[in-house]
């Protein structure tokens, strides 16, 4: 007998196929930076510390001399200035003392410095107008006008009626702007033997022919009919 030969099942053989590489998944995501919000109004410790410290710095002192004469901490007063610490009226009256000032002094310095600020946001928000293009703020020519409404069309196969031709009204009497200066001419003509007086024919109908007139004192011809 000869020798057998195993053979392998179709269903299962599998084809091997390429592994994708490992891909490695960082652990910690970066959090995106927030978005910076709008800008807070400053308080008013904030702006007396500004105060404070322009103040020192025009007069060319260092923060020690000024700390020792008022009677505080180094650390105290700098703090002030850079408005973390509000200072209550004592120590804030012996600081403008230091620096030969007074409350009223302050008062009026920080009332300036709000005024400049605000000046310099007007000028910012009129240049911003300035900068924008007309086209983007002024409207455009015929958005707001009405559009105009349509004829409405007729019937299908029925003629629009003309318009009537225009009259004129004969005037009322004498005192009338319209009415003519002198006499008007007779509508009908006069006959010989009634002079003044017209003779208006019937509308439709003709007239009679006219007789001749015989001269005066001749008897008049009667003619019979047959």
């Amino acid at each position: 007998m000869g020798t057998v030969i195993p053979i392998r099942r179709l269903d299962t053989f599998t084809i091997p196929t390429q592994r994708e590489p490992h891909r490695q998944v960082p652990s910690h995501v970066p959090s995106q930076a927030p978005s910076p919000g709008p800008q807070r109004e400053p308080l008013w410790r904030d702006l007396v510390g500004a105060f404070l410290r322009e103040t020192r710095a025009e007069q060319h002192r260092i923060l020690a001399d000024v700390a020792s004469a008022a009677g505080v901490s180094t650390q105290y007063l700098s703090e002030i200035e850079r408005g973390r610490k509000e200072p209550s009226s004592e120590i804030l009256g012996a600081v403008a003392e230091a620096l030969g000032l007074t409350l009223h002094d302050i008062a009026a310095g920080v009332g300036a410095m709000i005024e400049r600020r605000d000046g310099e946001r007007m000028r910012r928000l009129s240049a911003l107008r300035r900068s924008r293009p007309s086209s983007a703020t002024a409207p455009v020519r015929g958005e707001t006008d009405v559009p105009p409404v349509p004829d409405e069309p007729s019937a299908p196969g029925v003629p629009e009626a003309p318009e009537p031709p225009f009259i004129p009204s004969e005037p009322n009497g004498p005192g009338d702007p319209g009415a003519p200066d002198g006499p008007s001419e007779p509508d009908y003509p006069l006959t010989p033997t009634e002079p003044g007086i017209p003779i208006a024919p019937e509308p439709g109908f003709p007239g009679a022919p006219e007789e001749p007139i015989a001269p005066f004192g001749a008897a008049p011809v009667y003619v019979m009919a047959a």
